[in-house]
């Protein structure tokens, strides 16, 4: 995050506090609905996720209903919420100490009939106007419950939890800005909606972006109210939902005794922190709802109850509001309890409130989807970046350890109904990944839609399912509910009585006798005897994977300690960011920036103009001057630039437009922060916009051993490309180059500026000398990481030529580079080293 030590720690105390405090009734509330014989411990686990998932529900439907964001609104909103959770939680206290009503008599019986099926004889006969009183549960019983809560858990897991809380925020410490690119749209939309109130595109552009608003709201809820930049409010919301997920899926596990063995798988799957890793956040995010999801669907099904399924329907509602990757997961998990419960079960059940309830919300998701953002995409494929999720994709972020595991559980406990409902939820999941297929067809844009909403999935379809069942499977004391199977009544008696002996081991007799009756009843034909559940595996599996986790949490923690001392892979150079935070335009002012990650100027003030934006998600675009702006300056056409209130320009590094403004006679430098400009247009040249720089690439022919000529990550990625400069660099970790700057005749015994663009890790040792017939001067650097421009000041000489050597040591340090796992880079283990990217020659003007 940005700002000093003692800044990051009270963003990140405060906005915590904020964000986690302000759904903090609700979350009881619902912790009360779902799961009311929880204690504290596993309260504590789920109210990070849960009272998160309320503020981004709030947050994003307010954004969604009225089109407008207010932090004043949002948090009257929220006390509201509070207070109104407060007073059910009361209420709910107060009801279960009185008689119950007739009413209240019915509704139980109804809600029995729609579980079960049918009213138990006893339930039956019962006159409904017995008086019959609801009482808290039994002491003793309480008491027992609570003894095996505490027993069943690891005596190792509050420092797992412990763990897995600063693992989740360490990236706050480490990382000035949030890696991956994907934050720069994030930034802008929060920005957008913490300054002008709403989702609209900047001027000179018309049109919305269409996005899922919640993550943004939040963030720009720390913006308003904390203090914070759009950059660490994204960051620290995105790790903070990283953080509650964890620690949410480990609280519903906690219901079936497999708490500490399923926060341990979470820490074999690399999936969803990759994806966290490179800023996906609002997918990670939507996952919170699958908590919810878990303690509704994942239980006996005679445990459920009315309020339960308005709760799941509101879930999903809510995660729509993040992303609907989370919506389409809470569908499939409904889809996998509904197939095993209908066909499943021992009896079939009418379609239960759950059911319905929930069908009504997605096929309403369904229309808007279909009427509102497919039209957009008939004309475009089905898109599939990473290939065939479901292929090599899932192995790589999923792991082979973590698939054994799971494909052990799923063999080893398939006698149970929770495992086998997990089973048909990955294979579902995994159905969803064929879509990519058909990569690149255009038939219906309901399927285009599908692959963009899954982009990705390896990263985050399958790494919670993988991980429950391989939890149930390393825990000594799970909770599982068995499946039944038949028995003819019309079967010999010899191997009716060999089977209900073989039940006997595991049902009590008046069980035994009650199943007997049933099967003799006139609408019965079968005896349903529940299946034998397999025992707990050897402890010796749960060390080996706690010791692997260990030494796999050490590793990736150590390379990513590393990877911080990497600033020469950030999307925005310092240069850039020192810039675009300081800008100080005069109002009515209209920027020209580049249609790339550093073009993107997301936290200038809202009355400045800007002719680019990030496409983030379906942007609906009605004007956009981007193309017209960036021909007229390729072109020199001021008159253009003119009608177009073009004043301004930013130029990065990290693109190409630099060039082009520093040898056109209508822009003037305004600030240099490391080649990052600031240029000021004018109509009528005057003596310093005049001025001409002249740029030298290097070749590959100049790139000598020990130089590397490597490929630039950047250059593919560059929209704006214009083919100005080469598509790779030489990079040295120890030696020298030399270059030919050609002199003009304005730059001819005259005092010049040489500036070397490099980008490098800090504590590299770059010295620069300008040769000049036998004029020698030089200057010594210490790089401080990131891309850098070096300046060496020099009075020329009336020859033709001026030769600049750059000398590089200190390099050749190991570490392991992403960028070569996204495919933009060559090599997986790197060195340190100082990839030079061009001298360019400019004179001094007083």
């Amino acid at each position: 995050m940005e700002g000093e030590l003692g800044t990051v720690l009270w963003h990140l105390l405060a906005g915590s506090a904020l964000l986690f405090g302000s759904g903090i009734f609700p979350a009881l509330f619902i912790i009360k609905i779902l799961d009311p014989l929880s204690d504290t411990f596993r309260k504590v686990m789920l109210l990070p996720a849960i009272s998160l998932l309320v503020v981004f529900g709030i947050a994003g439907w307010m954004v969604v209903i009225t089109g407008k964001f207010d932090s004043t609104s949002l948090m009257l909103l929220l006390i509201f919420a509070n207070c109104m959770a407060a007073l059910f939680h009361w209420k709910r206290d107060v009801i279960r100490v009185r008689r119950l009503s007739q009413w209240e008599l019915m509704e139980e019986r109804a809600d029995l009939l729609e579980s079960e099926g049918e009213l138990p004889k006893a339930i039956e006969t019962e006159s409904l106007h017995e008086e019959t009183t609801e009482l808290e549960e039994d002491v003793e019983k309480k008491k027992k419950l609570a003894i095996d809560l505490a027993s069943s858990r690891s005596w190792w897991l509050p420092l797992a939890l412990a763990t897995a809380a600063l693992l989740s925020l360490l990236p706050l410490l480490l990382f000035e800005y949030p890696n991956g690119v994907d934050w720069i749209g994030f930034s802008t939309l929060s920005h957008r909606l913490a300054t002008s109130g709403d989702l609209s595109l900047p001027a000179i552009s018309e049109g919305n972006w269409t996005y899922p608003p919640a993550l943004p709201a939040t963030a720009a809820l720390l913006e308003n109210v904390v203090g914070m930049t759009p950059a660490s409010a994204i960051h620290l919301v995105g790790q903070l939902s990283l953080f509650a997920l964890i620690w949410g899926i480990a609280g519903a596990s906690d219901r079936w005794g497999a708490s500490g063995p399923t926060l341990l798988c979470l820490a074999l799957v690399p999936a969803l922190f990759v994806k966290a890793h490179d800023s996906g956040y609002p997918t990670v995010a939507s996952q919170l709802g699958l908590v919810i999801g878990l303690l509704v669907l994942l239980r006996p099904i005679g445990e459920r109850r009315r309020g339960q399924d308005i709760l799941f329907a509101i879930c999903v509602i809510t995660t729509g509001a993040i992303h609907p990757t989370g919506a389409l997961y809470l569908g499939t998990l409904l889809g996998a309890y509904l197939i095993t419960h209908r066909f499943g079960m021992r009896r079939e059940i009418a379609v239960s409130r759950l059911a319905l309830t929930s069908a009504v919300i997605l096929s309403i998701a369904a229309y808007i989807v279909l009427v509102t953002f497919a039209p957009r995409l008939l004309s475009e494929p089905v898109f599939s970046e990473y290939g065939w999720q479901g292929g090599f994709s899932l192995i790589l972020f999923n792991g082979p350890v973590a698939i054994a595991l799971a494909g052990w559980a799923l063999w080893r406990t398939r006698t149970s109904i929770e495992v086998v409902m997990l089973a048909v939820w990955i294979g579902i999941n995994w159905i969803l990944t064929l879509v990519h297929l058909f990569n690149g067809i255009i038939a219906f844009s309901f399927f285009t839609l599908l692959s963009y909403v899954l982009y990705s999935m390896a990263l985050h379809a399958f790494h919670i399912p993988l991980a429950i069942v391989g939890g149930i499977l390393l825990s000594n004391s799970v909770k599982l509910t068995p499946r039944e199977r038949p028995i003819s009544v019309d079967q010999d008696g010899e191997a009716m009585v060999q089977e209900m002996l073989e039940a006997s081991r595991n049902l009590s007799v008046d069980e035994i006798s009650a199943s007997a009756k049933e099967a003799t009843d006139e609408e019965s034909a079968l005896m349903w005897l529940p299946m034998t559940l397999p025992k707990p595996i050897d402890k010796k599996w749960m060390a080996a994977v706690f010791i692997f986790v260990l030494l796999q949490l050490t590793i990736s923690n150590a390379l990513l300690i590393e990877l911080s001392s990497h600033d020469e892979l950030r999307v925005q150079t310092k240069g850039d960011r020192d810039l675009m935070s300081t800008l100080n335009l005069p109002e009515g002012s209209v920027l020209f920036t580049e249609d790339a990650h550093w073009g993107n100027a997301y936290d200038i003030d809202a009355q400045i103009g800007v002719t680019t934006f990030p496409s983030l998600g379906l942007v609906d675009v009605q004007v956009n001057n981007q193309g017209h702006a960036r021909s007229a300056i390729l072109k020199d056409d001021t008159e253009t630039l003119r009608e177009l209130g073009v004043t301004h320009a930013l130029s990065s590094p990290m693109g190409t437009f630099g060039e082009v403004f520093a040898k056109s006679p209508y822009w003037e430098i305004s600030r240099d922060i490391d080649g990052s400009r600031l240029w000021i247009l004018k109509e009528i040249p005057t003596s310093r916009s005049a001025t001409s720089s002249t740029f030298v690439y290097p070749d590959e022919n100049s790139c000598i051993a020990p130089c590397q000529w490597r490929v630039d990550p950047w250059w593919m990625v560059d929209a704006d490309q214009l083919m100005n400069r080469p598509d790779s660099q030489p990079f040295l970790s120890q030696g020298d180059i030399s270059l030919d700057v050609p002199l003009e005749r304005g730059s001819r015994d005259q005092t010049v500026k040489i500036n070397i663009m490099i980008d490098a890790p800090s504590g590299l040792s770059v010295e620069i000398y300008s040769i000049d017939d036998t004029e020698i001067e030089g200057r010594h650097y210490t790089t401080d990481g990131g891309w850098q421009q070096l300046t060496l000041i020099t009075k020329t000489s009336l020859a033709d030529e001026l030769k600049v050597e750059i000398v590089v040591s200190g390099g050749g340090s190991t570490w392991v580079n992403p960028l070569a796992i996204t495919g933009r880079g060559d090599q997986l283990i790197d060195h340190d080293g100082v990839r030079i990217h061009w001298v360019e020659l400019r004179p001094m003007v007083e």
